[in-house]
Parts: C-alpha cells; sequence; structure tokens
C-alpha cells in the first residue's frame, strides 16, 4: 500500500498533509488554520509538500492551528510526523497543544543531554528526545528528513525514528500532565517556555491517532515510503 493508504488503514483522528493546505485527510473534517507567517515548501518526497513554520513565538500566526483534541494524564494517543532537521543543536517542537491556562504539551527534539527523556519547564511537558544525533543515531545526525512517531500509553512514551525504536528508547517514566487544547503544527509558547520551530525547520504528514500504534505498524508505514525521494536540495537520512 502507498504511505497514504497505510496511515488511513490505522483510522487517524486527524491526517494533514501539508500538501500546499491544512485540510484533514482522515474524513473527520478536522482542517486547519494556516498562520499569516506559515509558508509551504518541499517535502519528503518529490512531489510533496510540507510546512515551513513561522520561526516566532507567536500561537496563532506562526504555526497551524487543528481543532481541540481531548487528552488527559494517563491517556493513549500517537502523533507522527515526516520532520525536517536542519540542526541537532537547534531545539522545538512540531506537534504541541494549548497552551490552555499555561499548560501544555510538545513533541520535539530538545538539546543538553544524551538520552531521551522527559523534560520540562514550569506547566509545560516536553516530550523531547534530547540530542537527537545520539539517540539511536550516529553521533551526528546531520540534516534531512525523519519519520518520528511518538507514542504515549498510560502515562509513558515511547519514540520511533525511521521505522524503529533505537536502544534505549523505553521506559521513559511518567508523562506527566497532558493538557486538553488546540493541537498546533510548529510547536507551542507560553509565558517562560517557548518551543516553536525555527524557519530552518519543515513538517509534513502529520497524523494523530486516539490509539497506541503498534510496532509493526509504525514499521509498515515508514516502508510505505518506497519511492519516496527527498525533494532537491534535501538530504533524506534513512
Amino acid at each position: 500500500m502507498s504511505y497514504d493508504s497505510e496511515v488511513l488503514a490505522d483510522s487517524p483522528w486527524g491526517y494533514w498533509k501539508l500538501q500546499d493546505d491544512v485540510v484533514d485527510s482522515s474524513g473527520n473534517a478536522r482542517d486547519g488554520t494556516k498562520g499569516s507567517n506559515v509558508a509551504y515548501a518541499d517535502g519528503p518526497q518529490t512531489g510533496t509538500r510540507g510546512i515551513v513554520p513561522g520561526g516566532g513565538t507567536n500561537n496563532t500566526n506562526d504555526v497551524v492551528v487543528c481543532p481541540l483534541f481531548n487528552v488527559s494524564s494517563g491517556g493513549t494517543f500517537t502523533v507522527e510526523a515526516w520532520v525536517y532537521v536542519p540542526d541537532t543543536t537547534e531545539s522545538g517542537g512540531w506537534v504541541a497543544s494549548g497552551p490552555v491556562d499555561g499548560v501544555s504539551w510538545v513533541f520535539g527534539v530538545g538539546s543538553g543531554a544524551t538520552l531521551p527523556s522527559w523534560g520540562g519547564g514550569g506547566n509545560e511537558s516536553r516530550m523531547y528526545a534530547y540530542a537527537i544525533g545520539d539517540y539511536g543515531k550516529t553521533t551526528d545526525l546531520g540534516s534531512g528528513w525523519l519519520h518520528v512517531v511518538d507514542v504515549v500509553t498510560a502515562g509513558s512514551w515511547l519514540r520511533y525514528v525511521d521505522g524503529s525504536a533505537p536502544d534505549g528508547a523505553t521506559g521513559l517514566g511518567s508523562t506527566g500532565t497532558l493538557a486538553t487544547g488546540d493541537l498546533r503544527i510548529g510547536g507551542v509558547a507560553h509565558t517562560g517556555n517557548n518551543a516553536m520551530l525555527s524557519n530552518a525547520w519543515r513538517v509534513s504528514r502529520v497524523a494523530v491517532y486516539t490509539t497506541a500504534l503498534a510496532s509493526g505498524r509504525v514499521s509498515a508505514h515508514y516502508d510505505a515510503r518506497t519511492a519516496m525521494m527527498p525533494a532537491a536540495g534535501y538530504h533524506m537520512v534513512i
């Protein structure tokens, strides 16, 4: 099956291809709203597209805002995306929820540690894989497109990169408080906590599920990238 067919076979809550639009392709009519500072650019394969975040800290203008995602602490869900990483020293989040009353969560990448871990400041729950270059990869990942799937089950978190969970990726502990709020593709910011991506990043093919994708399904999605070649000028890390 094609990549899109594999995604849809798992009944996503929402699926935004970001193919020069913010339409929800899941069939659930959860279309997003593109911020005024967000642009489109080439995606992870020839002919595909993705977004370029606004690069600022405005929760409306610099991101794509999608409908309310209702999740509570201890909930089960999966966030999947193709992400162009420009530099492993640069931190930020590609999919987030909130802020609602100063609380938010975000999946992204940070810096300052050699192992994946749960981190954050204030009321923000940051699901970061710190130093993603060391996260089952070579010391220096370099820039390129990655298929990243984050699975939350009963308050624990597991990240898959390019179809598999790297060594040491299990048992990352509690995810803490998860806020119900509008989904934001490109990050989130509130007082004292900025987890926005710069405009050097790209995000494409974002899917959110209210179930935990099994490892076999994650692999199937990644394997369906066959014939996915990087757009001209980009380098895909496989």
